[in-house]
């Protein structure tokens, strides 16, 4: 994020999964793009919060959910998964979830 900076000193995935404390980056972060593009005014953030932050995006739900559609589809990609993709995050979804991941989806009711 911040390779090309005062921020950075090493560090860099070297190889798919493989992470070297000691490797320095050559590339520009990510972070220090957005940054010079911010003070040339090329781009803005808004303040405001583009999500609720008090309601979390994945949760158990009898209904259609707004994220439930993506939540399935990206399951079904997981090998050993298949949910139906339905827009309703219910306890199979719930399950295929707790496979991907060892939680239940928040809200499950079987959650202690």
């Amino acid at each position: 994020m911040w390779s090309g900076s005062n921020h950075y000193t090493k560090g860099k995935y070297v190889a798919d999964g493989r992470w070297s404390d000691t490797a320095v980056s050559n590339q520009i972060g990510a972070a220090v793009i957005l940054r010079r593009l911010i003070e040339k005014n090329l781009i803005t953030f808004t303040s405001e919060p583009v999500i609720d932050a008090n309601k979390p995006l994945l949760y158990y739900s009898t209904k259609k959910t707004e994220h439930g559609e993506k939540l399935q589809t990206f399951l079904n990609q997981l090998p050993g998964i298949y949910v139906l993709v339905d827009g309703v995050p219910g306890k199979k979804t719930s399950d295929a979830f707790k496979l991907a991941t060892g939680s239940y989806l928040h809200s499950d009711p079987r959650i202690g």
